[in-house]
């Protein structure tokens, strides 16, 4: 027997472009979710917009991944990832639709039994925002804590996710480097996120830890490929889910 809604939930946050078809597993509305274990409506995961991304041989974002490994473990089979992306969203500023500041309480606290948000979002403040107002960190961090304690709100825990590099893409500018190492230092170190994903580490080159690895960058130095978005999909602690591990970041007390 399925209950309805199932008993537990992620939120993940992936964004698309108009016309992108959208890879899902067993999809139903804007759920990603493993067909076979859920032949009900599932629960949610949350945050995680990318930049337009050129033409795929295939669309496997890691949101679907993730719910692909949390499916195939008993412990977490019973857990779904629901995709809720917009193609170059900001934390901030309006542009792609609502900024995620604006839009967390529709797409995110409105959802039912929702236990985790996973939050990776900011590199398109770093590399879209209008060069006479440049973002800061302080604004993004700011945003970030904000997220955060709407969510604690309503019994939500906030995973952080740092942001990959952009190193070479059309956006990226001489300041906008230094911005993203502060902010991922924050993400990784001040103890405001319940846990952390680490995906910069994941797709980096550790030869030039300021672009993604080779042979995860279809090209454009800035979109994960599908090999990237395995690694991305394989960061991801899977005991953040099952209680095994204390979901705490670094310096959270």
């Amino acid at each position: 027997m399925v209950t309805w809604p199932p008993p537990l939930g992620i939120i993940s946050f992936r964004r698309r472009h108009a016309g992108e078809i959208t890879h899902r597993v067993g999809a139903i509305g804007r759920l990603s979710v493993p067909s076979r274990r859920w032949p009900g409506r599932p629960r949610q995961l949350f945050l995680r917009p990318f930049r337009r991304r050129p033409p795929l041989r295939r669309l496997a974002p890691w949101p679907g991944l993730l719910a692909a490994r949390l499916a195939a473990r008993k412990e977490t089979a019973n857990i779904a990832v629901g995709n809720m992306g917009i193609s170059g969203n900001r934390v901030l500023r309006e542009g792609a639709g609502s900024s995620a500041v604006a839009r967390f309480d529709r797409d995110v606290l409105s959802q039912s039994g929702a236990k985790w948000v996973m939050l990776l979002e900011g590199i398109n403040d770093i590399g879209t925002g209008p060069p006479t107002e440049p973002v800061t960190l302080e604004q993004l961090t700011g945003a970030y804590k904000q997220i955060i304690e709407q969510a604690h709100t309503h019994g939500i825990q906030v995973i952080g996710c740092t942001l990959t590099p952009f190193l070479g893409a059309p956006y990226q500018r001489e300041a906008g480097e230094p911005l993203r190492e502060a902010v991922n230092s924050w993400i990784r170190t001040s103890g405001a996120f319940d846990a952390v994903v680490d995906l910069d580490a994941a797709i980096r080159d550790p030869n030039g830890p300021k672009r993604v690895r080779a042979e995860f960058d279809p090209g454009d130095h800035l979109h994960p490929n599908d090999a990237s978005y395995q690694a991305m999909a394989d960061a991801v602690d899977l005991s953040i889910f099952t209680g095994k591990r204390a979901a705490v970041a670094p310096g959270r007390r």
